[in-house]
């Protein structure tokens, strides 16, 4: 039996009354500098559902989207219906929760209809929203994977031309990347006239270790095909918001991207031209790194900014900064470890919010044996040696070295390092 949307429709124009009249289309469209945003706010409401599967279907007058994860109920409806951030606004395990984000999708419809049908208990909802709060009842309509939005384009100040052409590039543009941090979905479909595509995410334990995985990301866009392989290594940091979230587990993340080298008989990492800091999905703070780095961080309204002062924020950039650490040292023991890791790593500081990992970084390097040696092998900061030539590691090598400067530790730092950068 569906929710009373009377009875939630009356207590939300009791509640709220004319408090809606701000939340008009100009708001909900100045609300992301990418009026598409909301597409990244819908998968995470089914990623925080749970779903394996979401299915997008682009039509000239509307966007369907299904997924197979965990059926609405009445929490929801009052959620979706509500001005406030979500049922559950300070439980950081859950990325999306109907609230502001959700909101988003009133930049293109003015009325979004959701159909959800749990098989098991036999509860069911099916609703318009109008007025931003007030639901309607609708008749069911199927969903092959459970739970079916619709959003119609009657947007009042844009066109549904706009619309389709704007939503059309965002699904062909998500990337491939958009799988790498998801716990849940595995795929995600589009259909866009004759036109589709997927994104695919496949995961594997590494070694059986349990911080670090093997992920291959693939994207099929009609006769194209499009495959990246990561390094993604994870810090439980639940501890930090024990307080704020619900029994579910938050990490931080960092990922190096991979490709096999036949020639050198090992996997080599590969330096990212750019990063940003990923929330679940990307923001716009960029990271200044060689790889990339994933966290529970508090954002702006918008969700593509994040305040650095933030206290919570820098104990997560904290803990990244030990799992970058601890990454390194996972590199080296897999031989891994090379000077051109070494170049992605934070060795000047861009960002206070990223000051940690810099500081975390840098002490490492010079306390742990995580330089290439000249030779083979791995040498502390401390202990090592930048040689200006050949001629001279050739003339003070090995013991030599380590005579010279009465430090049997010393060694000289790989050739490919220079006094340059």
């Amino acid at each position: 039996m569906p929710s009373d949307y009377k009875k939630i429709r009356e207590e939300n124009i009791r509640d709220y009354g004319l408090k809606i009249n701000k939340y008009g289309p100009a708001f909900w469209a100045n609300l992301y500098s990418d009026q598409t945003h909301f597409i990244y706010e819908l998968l995470q409401n089914a990623e925080d559902a749970e779903a394996t599967e979401v299915k997008f279907r682009l039509y000239r007058d509307r966007l369907e989207l299904e997924h197979n994860g965990r059926p609405f109920d009445e929490d929801d409806v009052r959620s979706i219906c509500a001005l406030a951030e979500g049922t559950k606004k300070d439980d950081l395990t859950k990325i999306g929760k109907f609230g502001v984000g959700f909101k988003s999708v009133y930049a293109h419809t003015s009325s979004p209809e959701i159909y959800s049908k749990d098989e098991n208990s036999g509860n069911e909802e099916h609703f318009v929203v109008r007025n931003y709060v007030h639901p309607y009842s609708m008749p069911l309509k199927p969903s092959a994977l459970g739970t079916l939005f619709v959003f119609p384009f009657d947007h009042q100040e844009k066109d549904a031309d706009e619309s389709f052409s704007e939503i059309s590039k965002r699904l062909e543009d998500l990337g491939i990347r958009i799988m790498l941090f998801l716990k849940h979905i595995e795929s995600i479909e589009y259909e866009i006239d004759e036109d589709k595509g997927i994104y695919l995410r496949q995961t594997d334990l590494v070694q059986e270790t349990d911080f670090v995985s093997d992920i291959t990301v693939i994207g099929q866009r009609n006769s194209h095909d499009e495959e990246e392989r990561w390094l993604v290594f994870e810090k439980d940091v639940t501890h930090l918001a024990s307080s704020i979230s619900e029994g579910g587990r938050l990490d931080v993340q960092v990922a190096f991207q991979y490709t096999d080298d036949d020639s050198q008989n090992r996997p080599i990492i590969q330096k990212l031209p750019q990063s940003y800091l990923t929330v679940f999905f990307p923001t716009k703070e960029n990271t200044n790194l060689g790889f990339l780095v994933q966290g529970p961080y508090k954002t702006t309204l918008s969700r593509e900014t994040i305040p650095n002062d933030d206290d919570f924020n820098i104990a997560l950039s904290e803990q990244t900064g030990d799992l970058v650490v601890k990454a390194l040292h996972w590199l080296r023991a897999e031989n891994w470890l090379t000077v051109d890791v070494l170049t992605m790593m934070p060795l000047e500081s861009k960002n206070n919010l990223f000051e940690p990992i810099y500081n975390k970084v840098r002490s490492a390097i010079e306390d742990k044996p995580l330089i290439p040696a000249y030779g083979g092998g791995y040498v502390s900061g401390k202990d090592a040696k930048l040689a200006g030539s050949e001629a001279l590691r050739a003339l003070l090598n090995g013991s030599r070295l380590q005579e010279f400067f009465d430090n049997d530790q010393l060694r000289w730092i790989s050739g490919k390092i220079t006094g340059r950068g």
